[in-house]
């Protein structure tokens, strides 16, 4: 276990690039940093708004940094930011993800035009853009809600947000509708993940974890917690657990047939945050509301 002391306020994100090259994480406190995930040594820091999200590239070469009405995309090797033609006055949300084909930058946007509003109100919208030309190709416009985290399946054939009161599985070709989980109150905290066979999706608000099969949209679990809401929540890098954290010290991992806890890691690192695991299954990092990235093996 190695700890990193990194931001002087709460990690609000977290994700490691799927090469196994790097770490990045942001803070509320408005800052973005990248580590070289092999020794934790620092690539670079800079200050940008507070992100909803952090998503890279499947090659690692990017990675995208979203929060509310701000989207940028910084090259990992120190580069100034990429300057995405957008439509102007069409906040962002919050959600971002890059196709696994590394060609799309996928972000959800409010088109209302005014302060994002997370409702199931069908004024969101998908932007996307080509990599590396960063030209502005048709999204999914239409009968969207607006959607602060997304996740693409591995085999890029569905996309899925989540807002505080609906989570929404769709096709990645068509945007056409897949499934539909509704929070039954207002979420404090959201939160998807795809299985890396992209069989299955996780997603949940607060006390309440879903498990839905993504070739026919059906829900086949629902886990309820009476303790701690869940903060954050995603697949390890060989599918067999999935992650949860919620505010307290505690990282517990669910065995995906039994959802049962099997394991619970505590670091004594103070409230866990949100967390992100290595694609080769060997390993994950959790923020923490210290500042801190605690990185870990996984048994």
């Amino acid at each position: 276990m190695r700890v990193i002391d990194a931001f002087d306020r709460p990690v609000q994100a977290v994700a490691v690039s799927a090469d196994g090259r790097f770490l990045a994480a942001t803070s509320t406190g408005h800052a973005l940093a990248l580590w070289h995930w092999a020794g934790c040594e620092p690539a670079w820091r800079i200050v940008c708004p507070g992100s909803q999200q952090l998503g890279f590239s499947p090659d690692g070469v990017w990675v995208a940094s979203c929060g509310v009405n701000f989207l940028r995309v910084w090259p990992t090797d120190g580069r100034p930011p990429v300057q995405l033609p957008v439509v102007r006055g069409v906040p962002f949300a919050g959600g971002v993800a890059f196709t696994p084909d590394a060609k799309h930058l996928v972000a959800s946007r409010d088109g209302s035009g005014t302060t994002v509003s997370f409702s199931t109100a069908s004024h969101g919208q998908l932007a996307r853009w080509f990599v590396p030309t960063w030209q502005r190709v048709p999204g999914f416009d239409d009968h969207l809600p607006v959607f602060p985290r997304l996740a693409v399946s591995s085999n890029g054939q569905y996309v899925v947000g989540i807002n505080p009161l609906v989570c929404e599985l769709r096709f990645v070709v068509s945007g056409g509708l897949q499934a539909r989980v509704r929070m039954g109150g207002r979420g404090r905290h959201a939160f998807v993940s795809f299985s890396p066979d992209s069989q299955t999706l996780v997603c949940g608000w607060d006390a309440e974890l879903h498990v839905v099969e993504t070739l026919g949209g059906r829900g086949v679990r629902q886990v309820n917690v009476s303790g701690a809401p869940f903060r954050d929540a995603a697949f390890t890098g060989t599918g067999r657990h999935v992650g949860t954290v919620d505010g307290t010290a505690v990282l517990q991992l669910w065995d995906v047939e039994t959802w049962a806890v099997e394991r619970a890691y505590d670091w004594n690192a103070g409230a866990l945050t949100c967390l992100a695991f290595s694609a080769d299954g060997l390993a994950g990092v959790c923020g923490t509301d210290r500042g801190q990235l605690v990185l870990f093996d996984l048994d």
